[in-house]
């Protein structure tokens, strides 16, 4: 019924020693969502990635990991444990101890930890952004009905929860957190 549950859901392209890492699907609806790929050329990072080819099927990661690419960067894979994710929790960790600024993009309105994580930062004065779609830019029907829910939660439990609606359909997960135009921050 839900062929996307529990699959290998990574976007990575590897050419000539430059890796593209993001949220890109190839298919024609896709080319018309917000979305990113990114482009990475430093050969600890590119090499790190390569051999997440190699992590499929049988050869699948027995436990989450941070795997160092050098002094400033790591990779976090993440083994798709239902109710467990590293990455979440990262991430959580990370909008937890922000003391200047959140921005945050994702395909559908938030629930659960990241939705309170967030607003409390919010209400400790942390300038927060979620950038999700607008419902009627979700094409799909279980994607629209899970985000018309969240919302509908969200209005009762946390008003004034900071959304930001693109009319354009949003593919793109980004967080970034205390960032500012000189390149200081964290992003994942």
């Amino acid at each position: 019924s839900f062929p996307f549950l529990g699959r290998n859901h990574i976007k990575l392209a590897i050419a000539d020693d430059v890796a593209w890492v993001g949220g890109l699907s190839y298919q024609d609806e896709d080319f018309d969502k917000e979305d990113f790929m990114m482009r990475l050329t430093d050969p600890s990072i590119v090499n790190v990635l390569a051999n997440q080819f190699d992590q499929v099927n049988e050869l699948r990661a027995t436990k989450d990991q941070f795997i160092p690419c050098n002094d400033e960067t790591y990779v976090m894979t993440d083994r798709g444990d239902r109710g467990k994710s590293l990455i979440l929790d990262v991430a959580l960790n990370l909008v937890g101890r922000a003391t200047q600024n959140v921005k945050l993009t994702t395909q559908f309105a938030l629930n659960g930890e990241m939705e309170k994580t967030l607003y409390e930062a919010y209400k400790q004065g942390v300038d927060v952004t979620v950038y999700v779609s607008e419902n009627e830019s979700i094409s799909e029907f279980y994607g629209r009905e899970l985000d018309r829910f969240n919302k509908q939660i969200t209005k009762i439990r946390r008003p004034n929860f900071p959304y930001a609606e693109s009319k354009k359909r949003i593919h793109a997960k980004t967080l970034l957190v205390d960032f500012n135009q000189n390149g200081g921050g964290v992003g994942i």
